[in-house]
This record gives C-alpha cells, structure tokens and sequence, in this order.
C-alpha cells in the first residue's frame, strides 16, 4: 500500500491546482482519497488517464474528469476495481479562501 498526500491553498489564487499524484495503474485494487478543508473553499477532485510523460504517445495537455465536482466541505470516495485506476489524481480549488488537502492511498495488488 502506497500513501500520499497533496495540498492546494491557503495562499493560492483561485482557481488552482495541487500536485499531480501518479498513481499505479497496473496494480489495480483499491484507490481511497479523502480531502480536508481549512476555512471555506470549493473544490473538484479530478483524474485523468492521459501521460505527458508516455513515450509512444505523450499528451501535452491532459483532459481532466471531475470524479467529484463543486465540493465545499471535507470529503471521501473510493474506486474499488481489479482495472481501470487512473494515471494521474489533483485537487482543483476553485474558489475561496482556505485550503484542501488530500490524502490518497492505493493498495498495490497486481493480479499478475
């Protein structure tokens, strides 16, 4: 099991955003993420599967997919699936004053 944890605020101008946490998209298993909030701010919680770092097909410009959007308070979510974890997971604050953070751990099971 593998856990990080990423922050965004209090000083950020909105809308901003947190490091990108690589995630491991062959182990499969289980993501959680929880993100904390300190003072009054909205946030999205997003992933995307694209790679600027892929050396067949990097994408310069990464589409990125709310997977919970328009948050304004502390909150939980998980992926549970054996394929399918995204690449990349960030905290976007976009509007505000505090801060988010975001703890995300992921099993590293591989089921090969």
């Amino acid at each position: 099991m593998q856990t990080r944890t990423v922050s965004v605020g209090p000083n950020a101008t909105t809308p901003a955003d947190s490091q990108w946490l690589r995630l491991d998209e062959w182990a499969g298993g289980q993501v959680c993420f929880q993100c904390v909030v300190t003072g009054t701010v909205v946030y999205n919680v997003e992933t995307t599967n694209d790679d600027p770092n892929d050396p067949i097909n990097p994408v310069a410009s990464p589409t990125w997919d709310a997977t919970l959007s328009g948050i304004n308070g502390s909150a939980q979510n998980s992926y549970n699936t054996i394929i399918g974890v995204p690449r990349y997971i960030k905290v976007n604050l976009t509007s505000g004053t505090g801060s988010v953070t975001m703890t995300v751990t992921q099993t590293l099971g591989a089921p090969f």
